[in-house]
């Protein structure tokens, strides 16, 4: 964007600009080309002074997005990763300072180099070196996720006013994926026999970016005998960019089944998630989608029009909605969502809704997201604190969230569902007929205390989860190194056939339950055949039919009615464990607000047995895991946000001795001798911080179905649901049934 003083000049507007570079200066930076994601490297930012130079106490400024997860810059450890470093050629001390929220959004991460006792002329150089390698450090780490118009930004206030104006863009780098860490292999949940579907493979690098480089041939072993149509090789070329769509695959009987393939040469395998093939269609089936994210159009990155195409092609949901902040979207931006989510939209194989995200502080309600039936919809900001002033014609604020709920009210075609994310949703204020779910989990983090506030209130909703995405991946976001602490998550939306109409009805009918990434195929109504979302009557005590089908096997799964947990698999308090294997789990989160996340980095210590192997469990990227392994010790860095990290320990012996766990959140001993007999849970305040220590469960398998009862008879209406964790580490929710005691 123009500054106010280039905007001024009165001349053309190429005369303008290269007057602007000879008074202002300009930057470049180097080396140019191709980054690899999560690459280690230096780079170089030299900004040439102009005509005005820069005064005693002017300022430089490079600015990234908010959401950009490049390395954090330092300047106290010469040796270290993410050295900052500057020089200049003038005769002035320059000094270099970085702060992630110095600059406006979105551009809020800055580095800021201040000129002090002297001054900077036209001609002289000012060098920033990312990553200074020169005392033995490793470089800086780039940007974990992919970009193809990865940008910073240089800013000048050659007069020490305060006041920054904006240089030429000094070109962008494409952020690439790197060499295939992982395969994995994508089908409907729900296939009718007889009719044929789709199975797609996804390469994926190791910070969870498609590996658009990737050429192999993939072995699909004894799978081939249970599918017509399934090749015994799957070969992606390099043009095919980590994914592979294949059509016409048909099953030979009904069943439930997970595809393997396998490359041979990199040692890489995959399993399907579970495919359920019926004789007939079902009433309703399983859709999976991401309700929930935003692009450069806000705060986050790639555009509009590269966020749909990502859901529909790469991350392969059937189903998908923009959210981007109200208070950044400005009429030409609304117009442009319109049109790319109705040019998407495809029923039968893609379908999109229009929506916004209500981006009101939590003192005035808190965020909602905002989805319409059809292709338009009104939208009511906020507030406008980042675009212009409301034109004549344009709406007014609307703020509160009762005023949302004021002009919204009375229409079939809208409905809003409560998130947490910047800021969280204060369900003192809720709407029963606009606001049907909740949203408890997304890359922010896992808020099941949201649950806990609506029960706690009588509220009535069932439970979404997705990604909140600002990366532009929608459907598959994972979480990098950066602000966002866990893999997106993903809604299933039981519906009778993938259009808006049959999804908008399960979205407000309740019938869908969210994971935390996984597809794992969940099942769950009561013992009359009321789904999950409804509402019954009953005498008795309540009874419900579960069905899981994990994407790995399945630890648990509780009954609760409301928060509290009524039922479980399995039963009892001799639960099957391995004998020699013990798990440390930490979870929890600081608080509710934006500095949520807890770092737990830290050790285990052992005394009287020893360490025979140590393996990470449920670590969110490689920023986080186990760093050092020894016979007596295991050291590690993670974060939760509510979510659970840890660690399995292999012992022998694995019945005495001591277990000593050392973090600067908690610090405790534990003879394992008390693990025979149950868990030993260790608190650490903040919202549910805890360490759990215990042996580790052998878990149910990947197929569970049973019935689950509550042991006493509901006096009142109270929810019901079931939450399904898998020995990975992943998680489902269904949203509950309503059970009121029969008159």
């Amino acid at each position: 964007m123009l500054s106010q003083y280039r905007m001024g000049l009165s001349m053309s507007v190429s005369d303008s600009e290269s007057q602007f570079r000879v008074l202002h200066g300009w930057a470049e930076m180097s080396p140019e080309g191709p980054v690899v994601a999560g690459s280690m490297g230096t780079w170089q930012i030299r900004y040439r002074v102009g005509k005005y130079g820069i005064d005693d106490g002017g300022r430089i400024r490079v600015v990234r997005r908010f959401v950009s997860d490049w390395g954090t810059p330092q300047t106290d450890r010469p040796d270290q990763a993410d050295f900052l470093t500057v020089s200049t050629s003038g005769r002035a001390r320059v000094s270099v300072s970085s702060d992630p929220q110095a600059h406006v959004r979105p551009w809020q991460k800055s580095m800021t180099v201040s000129v002090n006792d002297g001054y900077l002329r036209e001609g002289d150089t000012a060098t920033l070196v990312l990553g200074d390698a020169s005392s033995g450090g490793p470089g800086s780490r780039a940007q974990t996720f992919c970009e193809p118009r990865f940008e910073f930004k240089v800013l000048v206030d050659c007069f020490g006013t305060g006041s920054f104006v904006e240089l030429e863009p000094i070109g962008s780098l494409p952020i690439v994926g790197g060499p295939g860490a992982e395969i994995q292999l994508i089908v409907p949940t729900d296939v009718v026999l007889g009719i044929p579907f789709r199975v797609s493979v996804r390469v994926l690098d190791q910070w969870g970016n498609p590996a658009d480089r990737y050429q192999g041939t993939l072995e699909t072993g004894d799978s081939v005998k249970l599918f017509y149509g399934l090749p015994s090789r799957l070969t992606l070329e390099r043009s095919d960019q980590g994914i592979l769509c294949l059509d016409g695959v048909l099953a030979r009987e009904p069943g439930i089944y997970r595809i393997e393939a396998v490359d041979p040469k990199r040692g890489l395998k995959a399993v399907s998630n579970p495919l359920q093939v019926r004789t007939h269609q079902p009433r309703r089936r399983r859709f999976w989608g991401d309700l929930h994210g935003q692009s450069e159009e806000t705060v986050g990155t790639l555009t509009v029009d590269e966020y749909f195409a990502f859901a529909r092609n790469q991350a392969l949901v059937e189903f998908a909605s923009h959210q981007g902040n109200c208070f950044q979207i400005t009429p030409e931006v609304w117009d442009r969502i319109r049109e790319t989510v109705s040019a998407y939209h495809e029923p039968g194989r893609f379908v999109t809704f229009l929506g916004y995200e209500w981006s009101g502080l939590t003192a005035g309600g808190g965020d909602r997201n905002v989805y319409f039936r059809g292709d338009d919809g009104p939208l009511h900001r906020a507030s406008r604190c980042l675009i212009s002033p409301a034109g004549r014609d344009e709406d007014p604020e609307c703020y509160p969230v009762t005023e949302l709920y004021r002009r919204l009210r009375g229409r079939d075609d809208v409905l809003m569902i409560p998130h947490v994310g910047g800021r969280w949703a204060d369900l003192d204020c809720f709407d029963p007929e606009l606001e049907p779910l909740l949203e408890i989990y997304s890359s922010w983090g896992e808020f099941e205390w949201l649950l806990k506030d609506a029960f706690d209130r009588g509220l009535r909703a069932g439970i979404s989860c997705g990604s909140d995405d600002h990366k532009g991946r929608p459907g598959a976001s994972y979480p990098g190194a950066g602000t966002f602490g866990v893999q997106g998550g993903l809604l299933c939306l039981w519906a009778s056939e993938l259009t808006r109409e049959s999804l908008w009805e399960a979205l407000r009918g309740r019938r869908c339950y969210g994971t935390t990434g996984a597809r794992i195929a969940l099942e769950f109504e009561t013992i009359n055949g009321i789904p999950m979302g409804g509402e019954e009557r009953t005498q008795g005590r309540p009874r419900f039919r579960v069905q899981v089908e994990g994407t790995g096997d399945v630890e648990r799964i509780e009954l609760r009615r409301g928060t509290e947990c009524v039922d479980a698999l399995p039963r009892g308090p001799g639960i099957p464990c391995a004998s020699d294997t013990v798990r440390v789990a930490w979870s929890g989160a600081r608080n509710r607000g934006r500095e949520r996340a807890a770092r737990w980095d830290g050790a285990v210590e052992v005394a009287g047995t020893r360490i025979v192997e140590a393996k990470g469990y449920a670590f969110d990227s490689p920023g986080e895991g186990i760093r050092e392994v020894g016979p007596h010790r295991v050291s590690w860095e993670s974060v939760t946000s509510g979510d659970a990290d840890g660690i399995l320990l292999k012992l022998d012996p694995a019945d005495t001795g001591t277990l000593r766990f050392r973090t600067e959140r908690a610090q405790f001993d534990v003879g394992l001798e008390k693990l025979l007999d149950a868990p030993v849970t260790h608190s650490a305040g903040g919202l549910d911080l805890k360490v759990q220590v215990r042996r580790e469960p052998l878990g149910l398998g990947q197929s569970v179905e049973a019935e689950l009862t509550d042991p006493a008879a509901p006096t009142a209406p109270a929810p019901y649901y079931v939450v399904v964790l898998q020995k990975d580490g992943a998680k489902a929710w269904a949203s509950p049934i309503w059970v009121s005691p029969a008159p």
